[in-house]
């Protein structure tokens, strides 16, 4: 016998979601509920969306025909989803950091890559700036992942990909990492360009969680640069 179909979520779903995760019945903390759980959503659609869109590259589809089917142009459909980053500027540290959030997509079973997942990998590395920074703050990987855990959750039977795309938030984060190090005149870009990006990435679900820490771009920049000062004063 056939299983039932699941449903997408109904609006009245959504309202008691809001009501129920708002920290009152205040209008304002109502309305702040719902802009945050929009964001959620729209992470998580935009997620959906990278993985049928990966599955149908791999099963050899061109870019126009999944623009087609996306109901766009073919270029804005490989702009948005195809996003290509020059990694050569990237620290060891760095690049270990990306491999970490490839590891922690997988470990949630999401057949993507968020910024979650960005924070998660920084916070596997405490040897490094962000990691001592996100440990300053309580956020080890322990942390981090409970966190992703309360937000998102897992998905098991999703995982498993060796490859897994980024959310179009997760691809706007790794593209502001090279004019946060040029503002701070650095030519190269290590795990702290990241983190100050992440801080920026305005509604993701990492930024949630930095904001849940009181990390905001300010704090984590002023960190950074006594970091960086204390370890050219030590070298």
């Amino acid at each position: 016998m056939p299983t039932a179909s699941p449903t997408p979520p109904r609006l009245d779903d959504l309202i008691a979601l809001a009501r129920a995760q708002a920290e009152s019945d205040e209008p304002i903390a109502l309305l702040s509920a719902a802009a945050t759980l929009k964001a959620e959503v729209d992470e998580l659609t935009d997620a959906l969306l990278g993985h049928f869109v990966d599955q149908a590259r791999r099963a050899g589809c061109s870019w126009s025909q999944i623009g087609a089917a996306l109901g766009v142009t073919k270029q804005a459909a490989q702009q948005k989803h195809a996003p290509t980053f020059d990694f050569s500027r990237f620290t060891e540290r760095a690049r270990t950091a990306m491999t970490e959030a490839q590891a922690a997509s997988r470990r949630f079973g999401h057949p993507y890559l968020g910024t979650e997942h960005l924070l998660a990998g920084l916070a596997a590395g405490p040897e490094a700036v962000a990691g001592s920074i996100l440990i300053g703050a309580g956020l080890d990987q322990a942390a981090v992942d409970a966190a992703i855990d309360a937000i998102v959750g897992r998905c098991d039977s999703l995982g498993g990909s060796a490859h897994v795309p980024y959310t179009p938030k997760a691809a706007l984060a790794l593209a502001a990492t090279l004019q946060e190090a040029l503002s701070m005149g650095h030519d190269y870009i290590g795990t702290e360009h990241l983190l100050l990006a992440l801080t920026r990435s305005e509604e993701s679900v990492g930024r949630r969680i930095l904001d849940d820490a009181a990390l905001t771009h300010e704090k984590v920049r002023g960190q950074v640069v006594r970091f960086l000062t204390a370890l050219q004063k030590g070298g």
